[in-house]
């Protein structure tokens, strides 16, 4: 059953063509380091999407980045049966 307020719904609204990929993996930049049940980074993404203006007293960001989690084998597989 479709999720009304989950991700597809969401894709659906602002369109497939206006979201992009990013995997997290391939953008870490530094150390990782896990303290406590928690991992800390530093990712890099292109300037487009977050910039420090973004983060000013009273700014509205222009870009919103959300975290998607799955298990990196069903990605495998799902750009494997995209070739």
């Amino acid at each position: 059953m479709k999720n009304p307020n989950g991700l597809l719904s969401l894709v659906e609204h602002v369109g497939e063509e206006s979201i992009k990929i990013q995997v997290v993996h391939h953008s870490i930049d530094g150390s990782v380091k896990e303290k406590k049940g928690e991992t800390t980074f530093t990712m890099v993404t292109d300037s487009k999407n977050l910039s420090p203006r973004d983060f000013l007293p009273g700014n509205q960001p222009k870009m919103i980045g959300l975290v998607l989690w799955m298990e990196a084998e069903q990605f495998d597989n799902w750009k494997k049966s995209k070739k």
